[in-house]
């Protein structure tokens, strides 16, 4: 069995730090927690899937990630678990636009490098799927 090392507890604080911030809309800390060359990539059928790189793409992407879910969306995290070179934070998110609203979940994989954030990766479950997909056909193209 292996125990935390101090890089296991910053980057789990890291994390957390980073949940907390893009959940008060504080972006000044969430820019502190993430490098310059940060490589942010959403899977999946939404409007705003694709790969993002640097600061600069990623928090041009936030507005119109939030646009697509009128301001409405919420980030509720589950668990954190990080070593020194990865985390994964378990995630229940939800909306109530568009539409009858939207509730589902997934896992957002992270690398980081000299206790920052150097990539993103997301993952989420069928309801995340089906409900985008169901739109793809109004969709704007995906950023890459």
């Amino acid at each position: 069995m292996q125990h935390a090392t101090t890089n296991d507890v910053s980057n789990r604080t890291t994390l957390e730090t980073l949940y907390d911030a893009f959940a008060q809309g504080d972006v000044e800390t969430m820019k502190a927690t993430l490098t310059d060359d940060i490589e942010w990539r959403v899977n999946g059928p939404a409007p705003v899937a694709g790969t993002y790189r640097g600061q600069e793409a990623v928090f041009a992407f936030f507005p119109r990630m939030m646009a697509q879910y009128e301001g409405t969306l919420q980030v509720d995290v589950v668990a954190v678990l990080a070593d020194d070179h990865h985390g994964l934070v378990r995630v229940a998110e939800r909306a109530e636009c568009p539409g009858d609203g939207l509730a589902y979940s997934g896992v957002h994989v992270w690398d980081f490098r000299a206790g920052s954030c150097s990539r993103f990766e997301s993952y989420y479950d069928d309801t995340y799927a089906e409900f985008w997909s169901a739109r793809s056909s109004s969709a704007e193209p995906a950023y890459s």
